[in-house]
């Protein structure tokens, strides 16, 4: 598309772009009345927006689920900036509320002079047994931005990502057609997402800005269901067949 990203922390100034603006014969429309410019806040929440659909179809799935075993299961608000990865073992990383903030060095500064500026956590990734069962396409897990940017474009566009060689395993009738009607990002693209999120990375400490590499806002809570609760304060179509015959068993197991 073409956006051109400033950074509403740093007065509106490009952010780390400048070079690639069309006024400097690049790539990326800087002229506001083209409507493609952008912060890196509205950047980042709209990327953010865009997978609310798939936290909706997780949480549909998982309803299915436990209504198919017997059992009752219902969501809830669940964001914390790291007591949910701290408590499935995350690794974690920690900087000063100001930096994770990104405050400026004035206001940074004063914090600290006044003691008010804690030291925070955010998760990172996930590893188990010296294995990485999940990383984000950032540092640490990458020596730069710049090979976090490849390595993405690699599971996407390599000899076997999902848009080259994987496409196989999709649902495409004729997936080597599909796949050559997918092109790859141009080299000015790709060199522009480079200095952008490497710029972001070396201001703020991290990839992305507001927020940490994994986050949680909705959670989904499974339990047996109290039939007798339900039979005396709700309709009888409030549970379905499956949960009361389901819990009828257990406590018949139960008392076995």
């Amino acid at each position: 598309m073409g956006v051109f990203l400033r950074d509403e922390r740093a007065w509106y100034r490009p952010a780390g772009i400048s070079r690639f603006a069309r006024s400097r014969g690049g790539n990326l429309h800087d002229d506001p009345r083209d409507l493609r410019s952008a912060t890196i806040q509205m950047m980042e929440s709209s990327l953010l927006e865009s997978m609310a659909t798939e936290h909706g179809m997780v949480l549909q799935n998982l309803a299915l689920m436990t209504e198919a075993l017997g059992l009752g299961g219902f969501p809830n608000f669940a964001r914390h900036e790291y007591s949910w990865f701290k408590a499935a073992s995350f690794r974690m990383q920690s900087m000063s509320a100001s930096r994770y903030a990104g405050a400026s060095p004035l206001v940074a500064t004063l914090a600290r002079w006044l003691g008010k500026d804690p030291v925070l956590e955010y998760p990172v990734g996930l590893e188990r047994d010296n294995q990485i069962l999940l990383k984000p396409f950032c540092p640490p897990y990458y020596k730069s931005m710049e090979d976090a940017v490849a390595a993405f474009l690699q599971a996407k566009f390599g000899e076997d990502g999902s848009y080259r060689g994987g496409i196989q395993q999709s649902a495409w009738r004729n997936s080597a057609s599909s796949s050559v009607n997918i092109p790859a990002p141009s080299p000015s693209a790709v060199e522009a997402t480079v200095v952008y999120c490497d710029y972001v990375f070396r201001r703020y400490g991290r990839f992305p800005a507001y927020t940490a590499p994994f986050r949680t806002v909705i959670g989904f809570q499974v339990c047996r269901v109290d039939v007798d609760f339900y039979d005396r304060f709700y309709e009888a179509e409030a549970l379905s067949n499956s949960v009361r015959n389901c819990t009828k068993q257990a406590l018949l197991n139960a008392n076995a």
